[in-house]
């Protein structure tokens, strides 16, 4: 029916929409009432101006630089520790191995650097390297529970 009332559409199209209006009354009124709303569309809402300065405080505020948002929102400062953590860990136990199995009692006349080997196969077992992957993969699980978490009571 807006094709009609617009004029577009074939001629045979139009020619059975006007038809259908002239012979049934349920098209007639469906008509008239899109009639009645396009002429309340056209002549009943008035445009309204905008507030003077408006245009003004607009261009102000698109000019105005845009402060970049803080780096904090962006790092999570609890995985950043956990990390450095680690690596602290890590080295001060490297270094405390080697602190440990180093002769001290070597002569001072010597200058080659002997660097013991160490033997960490006692430590270093299957039940060890299972029990570490096994921590490994439930913290790496809790970390993604809690950023999953997280994301989705941002977005409520």
């Amino acid at each position: 029916m807006w094709e009609y009332m617009d004029g577009a559409g074939s001629e045979a199209e139009r020619a059975h929409i006007a038809m259908l209006i002239r012979e049934d009354e349920s098209w007639k009124t469906a008509y008239e009432e899109l009639l009645a709303f396009e002429h309340e569309l056209e002549t009943g809402m008035a445009l309204q101006e905008p507030q003077a300065g408006f245009d003004a405080r607009v261009m102000a505020t698109i000019a105005e630089p845009q402060p970049v948002p803080m780096m904090r929102k962006y790092i999570n400062r609890t995985l950043m520790r956990g990390i450095a953590a680690f690596f602290v860990v890590s080295i001060g136990v490297t270094l405390l191995a080697v602190l440990l199995t180093t002769n001290w009692a070597a002569p001072a006349t010597t200058l080659a650097l002997h660097i013991p080997t160490i033997d960490m196969s006692g430590i270093l077992n299957s039940t060890f390297v299972n029990t570490a992957i096994g921590i490994g993969v439930v913290l790496g699980l809790v970390f993604v529970d809690n950023t999953l978490r997280a994301r989705r009571l941002r977005h409520e």
